[in-house]
C-alpha cells in the first residue's frame, strides 16, 4: 500500500464577531492513500503562542538592555580605578614636593 501526506502551514489574523483580530495557524493537510487522495484543513487560535513569543522578546530585550549595563559598570569601574591609580601617583609627588618645600612657603601653606 502506497501512502503519502503532505502537509502545510500558515498564520493569518481573522476578525472575530466581536470585531477582534484573533492570530490563527491554518494547516492544510493532504494524503493519498491506494489512488484516493483524502484533504483536511483545520485551524488553530495562536492567541497564547503569540502572547508568549512577545513576553519572550521583551525578556530578551531586558536581558540584553541588563548586559549592556553590567558591561558600562564594568568599564566605568575600571576607568574609575585606573584614574585612582594616576591620583595617587600625583598625591604622592605632591608630598614629596611639600616635604622639599620651606615651611613658610605661600604654596606650603595651601
Amino acid at each position: 500500500m502506497s501512502e503519502r501526506e503532505t502537509s502545510s502551514f500558515f498564520e493569518r489574523e481573522i476578525i472575530n464577531s466581536d470585531k477582534k483580530a484573533i492570530p490563527v495557524q491554518f494547516a492544510y493537510h493532504t494524503l493519498e492513500r491506494a489512488g484516493q487522495r483524502f484533504i483536511g484543513i483545520s485551524m488553530q487560535d495562536i492567541s497564547d503562542r503569540r502572547a508568549s513569543e512577545l513576553a519572550l522578546a521583551k525578556s530578551e530585550e531586558q536581558l540584553r538592555q541588563s548586559e549592556k549595563m553590567r558591561a558600562v559598570g564594568e568599564l566605568t569601574g575600571g576607568v574609575a580605578h585606573d584614574f585612582n591609580n594616576l591620583l595617587a601617583i600625583v598625591l604622592g609627588n605632591a608630598e614629596l614636593i611639600e616635604e622639599k618645600l620651606p615651611p613658610d612657603s605661600l604654596i606650603y601653606h595651601i
